[in-house]
């Protein structure tokens, strides 16, 4: 990967996603809180990360774990 570090943003609404990214190893960095309006009001907005050492070492242990169980 040629990125030092990969930043999705969204919607504390997105609870799906936020979980889905927490699950593949993403990290809560920061909330801006009420920075986005939405239709009743304002919503806060997630910033989450992986960095490029994290995202090698997770893919490394898929591998040995694929190599493992083959």
């Amino acid at each position: 990967m040629n990125r030092v570090r990969l930043r999705p943003t969204m919607l504390s609404l997105n609870q799906r996603a936020l979980k889905l990214y927490a699950s593949e190893g993403f990290v809560e960095e920061g909330r801006l809180r009420e920075a986005v309006r939405v239709a009743d009001g304002y919503d806060t907005l997630v910033v989450m990360s992986m960095l490029d050492r994290e995202y090698e070492a997770r893919v490394a242990m898929e591998l040995e774990a694929d190599l493992t169980a083959g």
